[in-house]
């Protein structure tokens, strides 16, 4: 049988992966550890008959020889939120397809390397894939805008700006300790408020604009918020030129100014939550196909 070999510092997105890429493949699941890597080196059971999921944090020299040894069919490799990991993708060179976080124009990436939504918290849909969840639509959510995370960047401004010019918001700001399984918000309860909003907004993470929030909101049928250049957000989501139909806009003061206008006019709401989720089920269907695909 496939295994996935599943590195243990990579488990955010485990559900993610597991349950909405790879649900109609059979796979075999083996977590291990950082710690114990090199022990692949060892086996000859998993040899060109393995998915590979890792992320940075790990000796390069090691990564690369026990991916030459294991010659995974498929690798996701996770993180790379500042753009410092250039080196990585000769793991292309290693593999039928290589599903990486994140989008860099200082990067080259060959035909067989795939931007990936950074996806969910683990936990966050409770075990269920993200196609089979059902939304409620824009009227149906009653509250306006919403946001759980840690104060950053730009987010302060962000948060009091539309907290004194929106009414029927709801912002929680935690000190993130990136354990899913002891959040100070647990990703059911951050569902639970994501499926009851119109928008999310999104501040900068610690360098991107990309954040796990983003998709969230997507899953829980919300619509992201997000502001920055256009250069920078049309590299930052590019996805090969399909970009997600977002609310986006060089500053927080115009896009408050465009959600407290859609606000009055919920035909146009619904328009953009249908999109979001169609270009959603368009990804996940694209790189499940591209996975069946190269595992024939």
């Amino acid at each position: 049988m496939l295994k996935l070999l599943y590195l243990n510092n990579s488990m955010w997105e485990f559900d993610f992966i597991v349950n909405d890429l790879l649900f109609n493949i059979e796979i075999e699941i083996e977590i291990f550890h950082v710690e114990t890597f090199n022990l692949l080196l060892e086996r000859n059971d998993v040899v060109e008959n393995n998915i590979l999921v890792l992320k940075g944090a790990m000796n390069f020299d090691d990564i690369i020889t026990v991916v030459k040894y294991i010659k995974p069919l498929i690798i996701f490799y996770l993180s790379d939120e500042y753009g410092d990991e250039k080196h990585m993708t000769i793991l292309e060179n290693y593999t039928k397809i290589l599903f990486r976080q994140y989008n860099h124009n200082h990067y080259v990436y060959s035909k067989n390397n795939h931007q990936l939504p950074l996806g969910y918290c683990k936990h966050f849909i409770n075990n269920q894939k993200s196609l089979d969840i059902q939304r409620k639509k824009m009227c149906e959510r009653t509250i306006n805008c919403s946001f759980i995370g840690t104060i950053k960047s730009d987010r302060s401004h962000m948060i009091n700006l539309f907290e004194n010019n929106m009414t029927n918001t709801n912002f929680i700001v935690v000190n993130n300790n990136w354990d899913f399984n002891n959040l100070p918000c647990s990703p059911e309860k951050s569902f639970g408020i994501y499926s009851d909003s119109i928008f999310v907004i999104n501040g900068r993470g610690n360098y991107n604009l990309d954040c796990f929030r983003v998709y969230e909101a997507i899953v829980a049928g919300a619509i992201p918020v997000i502001v920055g250049s256009t250069d920078e957000i049309t590299n930052t989501f590019n996805y090969n030129n399909d970009m997600p139909p977002f609310i986006y806009d060089e500053s927080w003061e115009k896009v408050l100014i465009k959600c407290n206008n859609l606000l009055n006019d919920f035909e146009e709401l619904q328009k953009i939550q249908d999109n979001l989720i169609s270009w959603w089920n368009n990804k996940i269907l694209s790189i499940q196909n591209l996975i069946m695909e190269e595992l024939k």
